[in-house]
């Protein structure tokens, strides 16, 4: 399944920073309760999030995702990137990569 984020979002990088995106379901699909979030990177500049589903409920359209900034990689603090997010569903062990996600970034520090 490949399934689509949407728009270009600001998304922060710095250490605890929260971010949040949106993902769609393909046409005529829908997102079981139990499908999680393994990982999001942007291994081009080194990042990585924890990322969580969030307000998960069966069958919808739009998966809600929060990502949780850890820090800039050792490239150093980059303006764009592409972000590779992979799902999954525990029970049928299946997992799927999400369609290239390009953002821009935020260094928030505040």
């Amino acid at each position: 399944m490949l399934a689509q984020a949407s728009a270009k979002p600001y998304i922060k990088y710095g250490d605890t920073k929260k971010s949040f995106i949106a993902i769609i379901a393909p046409s005529g699909l829908t997102f079981p309760k139990k499908t999680a979030v393994n990982s999001c990177e942007d291994a081009k500049n080194d990042l990585t999030w924890k990322a969580e589903r969030i307000d998960a409920k069966d069958g919808e359209v739009v998966m809600k995702i929060r990502l949780t900034g850890k820090g800039h990689g050792k490239h150093g603090a980059p303006d764009t990137g592409s972000l590779s997010i992979t799902l999954s569903d525990p029970p049928s062990g299946c997992s799927a990569t999400v369609q290239p996600l390009d953002v821009q970034y935020v260094d928030d520090i505040s």
